[in-house]
């Protein structure tokens, strides 16, 4: 099964952020609001922080668990974290490029996108076009091309309302990771209520698509080892040491976390997946296309 994401940056640390996947707008499901929100036992924290994720600002949500604001993970996940645990921390950097366990096949291959967001259409359209294009200047063997609503598409742009979640506005739902098929994910869903025809920001919510557009084609966050330096939450491992409990493991989501060779050892500010960011546009950095083209050159 996939797991739901979203993004915010180290400025994120104060209050109003906004951004591509961002901590500050948590993502939920598209019909969740904060009244079918409860507060995780320790025990169902302990699960999380061990499966890899800050159990900070978890809760349970209708459909599984909400992490990180942005993340929606099934319980058949979370039971399925233990059994997955990767060991990560025993050797390596831990601010990298990660890629999940699998990735998009049957390369060359076109991924067919389509946008349907209601009156936001030509906001969405837009956005999803820079993005496509950032994408297919990389001059990798997956490519993108956008295609009408009424036609079948390998992943789904919808807009929706997605409502609040702790008073925060939830701007978009990722579908998660490639299945074991190689198929990339899909739907990812945006709130067409905040992206409506009057958000001017054009290239700022082309890079929020762009990154979620990564997660379906296998990408997991560059920081994926510390979410605390770019979006503020306790680190998973933090966590774990204050309670005493032995966290060599790194774990990886139940959908993997495998280092993505001649990455950079240090934190990279501008990465498009960045957890969290700053709320600005952010195109793909040196970094960043080295990462697309080991996986898909």
């Amino acid at each position: 099964m996939s797991a739901l994401k979203q993004i915010v940056f180290p400025l994120c640390c104060t209050a109003a952020l906004l951004s591509a996947c961002n901590k500050k707008d948590a993502a939920v499901s598209g019909s969740e609001t904060t009244a079918n929100k409860s507060e995780l036992t320790l025990d169902q924290q302990i699960v999380i922080a061990r499966a890899g994720f800050s159990p900070t600002y978890a809760a349970k949500v209708n459909g599984g668990y909400l992490v990180e604001g942005d993340i929606l993970l099934s319980d058949a996940q979370l039971a399925g974290f233990t059994r997955e645990l990767q060991a990560f921390r025993k050797a390596g950097p831990i601010t990298e490029q990660y890629q999940s366990t699998y990735k998009v096949g049957s390369l060359p291959r076109i991924v067919r996108i389509a946008v349907d967001a209601g009156t936001s259409d030509p906001l969405f359209i837009a956005a999803t076009d820079i993005a496509i294009a950032r994408y297919n200047a990389q001059g990798l063997q997956l490519t993108f091309q956008r295609v009408d609503k009424a036609v079948a598409a390998d992943i789904k742009i919808l807009g929706e309302d997605l409502g609040t979640s702790g008073g925060s506005t939830i701007l978009g739902v990722s579908a998660g990771f490639p299945d074991s098929a190689g198929n990339p994910a899909t739907p990812i869903k945006l709130n067409n209520k905040y992206y409506s025809n009057t958000y001017k920001d054009t290239l700022t919510f082309a890079t929020t698509i762009a990154h979620e557009i990564g997660h379906a084609i296998g990408f997991r966050h560059s920081d994926y080892m510390n979410r605390g330096y770019s979006c503020g939450y306790t680190p998973w491992n933090d966590f774990l040491k204050k309670l005493g409990i032995d966290n060599y493991n790194e774990g990886d989501g139940g959908v993997g976390a495998i280092h993505i060779p001649n990455t950079p050892v240090d934190p990279e500010a501008r990465s498009w997946m960045l957890a969290c960011s700053d709320g600005t546009d952010r195109p793909f950095t040196a970094n960043d296309s080295i990462a697309l083209r080991q996986l898909y050159h």
